[in-house]
């Protein structure tokens, strides 16, 4: 009879002493009961749609240039990429938009069409062909600022097959 109280009175204590453990292990991660977890933002595409493109819409900012390195490559937008065109890359406008750009330096403007990305962490408004650079004549700067204007919208030009050039 001793033997059976010893063992539920040990039976007992082990039960009582489990939540105490587990509340003692319990992960640091998870918020206190009562408490919402924290809630992370949704991801939101920041890229303007074709149709929402408005004439008015002017933007400001420093403007570089890319070009052989990357001839003959396809664009984001699916078309080959020619230096000598005129043609940029722009974090959010959609591919085909035409833009005016405006050299702030010497009052240049050409009008390109949008048919690349630039990374969305750059700090640059715009990365124009070297040809559209050379209209700009900022070649040898390598960087301007700029005034861009949105003008409407073209056709995207995507190749059937991709042809990048042997390098020499």
């Amino acid at each position: 009879m001793r033997k059976v109280l010893g063992l539920v009175f040990t039976l007992t204590v082990s039960v009582l002493l489990i939540p105490a453990r587990s509340a003692a292990q319990t992960d640091t991660l998870k918020p206190p009961r009562g408490e919402a977890a924290p809630v992370m933002a949704p991801r939101i595409d920041t890229t303007i749609s074709r149709d929402s493109v408005k004439k008015e819409l002017t933007e400001t900012g420093i403007a570089s240039w890319y070009g052989k390195k990357f001839e003959g490559r396809k664009t984001s937008s699916g078309e080959l990429f020619r230096p000598d065109s005129m043609t940029a890359a722009h974090k959010t406008l959609p591919f085909g938009t035409l833009v005016r750009v405006t050299n702030l330096k010497n009052d240049s403007v050409i009008v390109v069409k949008i048919t690349d990305r630039l990374p969305k962490s750059s700090t640059r408004c715009i990365d124009l062909s070297s040809g559209a650079a050379k209209k700009l004549n900022f070649l040898r700067a390598g960087i301007t600022p700029v005034k861009l204007e949105i003008i409407g919208t073209a056709p995207i030009n995507k190749p059937k097959k991709s042809v990048v050039p042997a390098k020499k």
